[in-house]
């Protein structure tokens, strides 16, 4: 099996709506109700199918994963949390063609979901297609922007909330703690949004866009963004020993080694290092239709 996208581990922290909570949403989802109407073991077998299958793709055993979304689809087939981790299977087999019909399952399910969308992006930014890919992460990038917006407020209420005793002390902070740790995952996704903007645009020609996006970045800034574009701007030049050492400086700064071989991943599927798994674009020409 060819090595795993790292990208599709950071939106397992920021999964689709359960179908918990969108039974107790106030606009609940079509597919939600439909669920609601299977018996009541068939609710329980598909719940306890839909963990295992999440189960099994967080400890890497896809196989397994994909066994178990095939279960739980048999019994109710219109929830987006499964097509989208079916996705994530594939990408994983790096199936990309299986991979974007399932994300387009998910979108049909649920056109605002930043999880799929993103990763239907990473397909276009794997094979490519850097206008689609630059069109639907700009999108996401205005998505992120506002939901990083939102959580802002959410932390700024609860840190004014106003306890008295110990355990409403004690349940303010893991509230607090739960949604910086949201937030800095969505900055996150912000900042390797805009590096794929980035690239897209150098890949398009359109050189000026590019730099408008790299402006945003200094080496101060908690993210490798400025560290990676100068590299890609060296490897463009035949300047591989400048990049060599822009590359360098990033890891020693960021000592995140998941992080790190996310950013690295983004320049191997981009053309710029060489992948040990060779052309990321053979056997996907049938994409392009996508």
């Amino acid at each position: 099996m060819k090595r795993s996208l790292l990208f599709l581990t950071l939106f397992l922290l920021l999964p689709l709506p359960s179908y918990a909570e969108e039974k107790n949403s106030l606009a609940m989802s079509e597919w939600a109700r439909r669920f609601d109407n299977l018996t009541p073991e068939e609710k329980n077998d598909y719940i306890q199918h839909s963990k295992k299958a999440r189960r099994f793709f967080e400890q890497k055993r896809i196989f397994e994963s994909l066994e178990s979304v095939g279960q739980a689809q048999a019994i109710y087939l219109d929830d987006p949390n499964m097509w989208n981790l079916k996705g994530s299977c594939y990408m994983e087999f790096r199936d990309f063609v299986q991979a974007a019909q399932c994300f387009k399952n998910t979108l049909q399910l649920n056109p605002n979901s930043n999880a799929s969308n993103f990763n239907l992006g990473e397909i276009y930014y794997v094979t490519a297609q850097w206008e689609k890919c630059l069109e639907l992460f700009t999108k996401l990038t205005k998505n992120f922007e506002q939901l990083l917006e939102k959580m802002e407020k959410e932390h700024s209420e609860a840190s004014a909330m106003e306890t008295e005793f110990i355990d409403s002390i004690t349940a303010r902070s893991r509230k607090l703690l739960a949604i910086e740790k949201r937030q800095k995952t969505i900055a996150q996704m912000i900042h390797v949004s805009r590096f794929k903007m980035f690239v897209s645009y150098r890949k398009l020609g359109n050189i000026n866009s590019a730099e408008e996006i790299s402006s945003l970045y200094t080496e101060l800034d908690d993210s490798p963004f400025f560290y990676y574009a100068k590299a890609v701007k060296a490897f463009e030049n035949n300047e591989n020993q400048v990049a060599s050492e822009s590359l360098g400086q990033a890891k020693r700064i960021f000592k995140d080694e998941t992080l790190i071989h996310s950013w690295q991943d983004s320049l191997v599927e981009a053309g710029y290092l060489v992948s040990f798994y060779g052309d990321n674009n053979e056997d996907n020409n049938n994409l392009m239709d996508l």
